[in-house]
C-alpha cells in the first residue's frame, strides 16, 4: 500500500520491512523518513543524510520531538507530526525536500555537523573525571 502511494505521487522509493545493509540503504537514500529516536537520528548525521522526521507520539518526555527539532534547527530535517503523516503536510514536505538535489546535499552536510563519533569516550571521560575528582 505504501509502494503504491508513493508511486501514485511519483515518488521513487523503496519501501520494505526490514534492511539487512543499511549502509547500501543509507547511500541510495536521497533523504531518510524516519522517526526520531537518538539512534536513528545519530545514525542521519553519522551517514550525511536529510531527514523527513516523524517523532514517536508516544515517547517518554516528549523526547523525540525535541531529538526531531534539533536536525530542524541546523538546516539538515524536516518534521511533520504523526497526526498529519495521512495529510498533505507529509506529502509537501517531501516533494519540498525532494525538489532540490543540491538543498538535499547540504542538508546533509550540516546533518554531519551534529555527528559525534567519539560520543562513547567522551562520556566515559567524563564519567572518569568524575568519578576520580
Amino acid at each position: 500500500q505504501v509502494s503504491a502511494l508513493y508511486k501514485e505521487h511519483n515518488v521513487t522509493a523503496k519501501v520494505s520491512e526490514f534492511i539487512d545493509d543499511m549502509a547500501a540503504a543509507y547511500r541510495w537514500a536521497d533523504v531518510l523518513v524516519c522517526r526520531a529516536g537518538a539512534m536513528t537520528i545519530a545514525e542521519c548525521c553519522a551517514a550525511n543524510k536529510p531527514a523527513l522526521l516523524i517523532p514517536y507520539p508516544f515517547s517518554a518526555g516528549d523526547h523525540q520531538v525535541k531529538n526531531a527539532q534539533a536536525m530542524v534547527n541546523v538546516g539538515a530535517g524536516k518534521m511533520v507530526m504523526n497526526e498529519n503523516i495521512d495529510q498533505s503536510e507529509m506529502l509537501a514536505a517531501l516533494r519540498e525536500l525532494l525538489s532540490d538535489k543540491n538543498s538535499l546535499r547540504q542538508m546533509g552536510e550540516r546533518a554531519n555537523t551534529l555527528h559525534k563519533p567519539n560520543a562513547v569516550a567522551d562520556v566515559a571521560a567524563a564519567c572518569k573525571e568524575f568519578l576520580d575528582a
